[in-house]
């Protein structure tokens, strides 16, 4: 059995660029990977010995396997090999799902590297980034994990320097936001935006968290603070408790700050009101 824990991840810069021919949309991004997980259970099943060669558990969704991205995941990799062998999969949540927290990409892309140990398969990541793109965008993202610059329509990655540990204070509403909904309404109007990639990347590399809080930016909160006033109250709520900046990440609708330390963000996370809302107190993870 092969247990692997599965990161969230935040978008520290997401500009959308334009839409293309396609349907889908050149994006900009920082992506980083945090410490909070789902945990993978990967459990080889000998062929033959079951109807159902891939099994998925999944307590905490009601989803069928066959709509579970891990379980599309494994099916995929089998398909690309060859491979006779079977697998049993158990996810336990810990991600909320619908956050803008790429939860569902992440348990892939651990299934992907789970089970090329599990299976002996010896295919190296770039074959696995491969293979993940035809699952989701942010897959080949999880796949290398720690701190990515992504472009295209998110697939091309490209590991960034980061000497630079953050920690975060999360905010999940529990509000369930379309991605396809929000991308759809994405106006391409020519603006003022001063805030760069290379601001935060420079932030990482040197460790200057400032610049880091100075450079967050995500063009998707266009349409979204126009629409759920809960987030721009988050955020006003995590700036009002001490958070030196904020951001939705992705499409929502997790809303996330940035602090110095552990103890300024578990003094921030002390004085919200949690209700029915999810808090989380996390670090960045700059390697996987």
């Amino acid at each position: 059995m092969i247990e692997l824990y599965a990161p969230a991840k935040l978008n520290l810069y997401l500009d959308v660029i334009n839409k293309r021919l396609d349907g889908y949309h050149d994006i900009v991004s920082i992506m980083q990977t945090i410490g909070l997980y789902d945990i993978i259970k990967l459990e080889e099943i000998a062929s033959g010995a079951t109807t159902e060669e891939i099994s998925l558990e999944c307590p905490a969704l009601d989803l069928s396997a066959e709509s579970n991205l891990a379980y599309k995941a494994a099916l995929l990799l089998r398909e690309y090999t060859n491979c006779q062998e079977g697998v049993s999969i158990k996810i336990d949540k810990h991600i909320p799902v619908g956050a803008g927290l790429g939860g569902g990409s992440s348990d892939a892309a651990s299934v992907l590297i789970g089970l090329n140990q599990l299976w002996k398969l010896n295919l190296s990541k770039q074959h696995l980034m491969q293979i993940g793109e035809r699952l989701g965008a942010d897959v080949p993202f999880f796949i290398i994990g720690g701190t990515c610059l992504a472009e295209g329509i998110g697939t091309k990655i490209t590991l960034l320097p980061n000497s630079c540990n953050v920690w975060f204070v999360l905010v999940y509403p529990g509000i369930n936001i379309s991605t396809e909904w929000v991308y759809k309404n994405i106006k391409f109007e020519l603006t003022n935006q001063t805030k760069t990639v290379k601001i935060i990347a420079g932030g990482l590399k040197h460790n200057n968290i400032m610049d880091i809080s100075k450079g967050l930016y995500n063009k998707l909160e266009d349409v979204t603070l126009n629409h759920y006033p809960q987030i721009k109250a988050i955020k006003d709520e995590l700036i009002d408790a001490g958070c030196l900046s904020t951001l939705m990440s992705g499409s929502g609708s997790c809303v996330f700050g940035i602090t110095g330390s552990k103890e300024e963000a578990d003094n921030v996370a002390c004085k919200l009101e949690r209700g029915n809302r999810d808090i989380f107190v996390v670090k960045s993870v700059v390697a996987l």
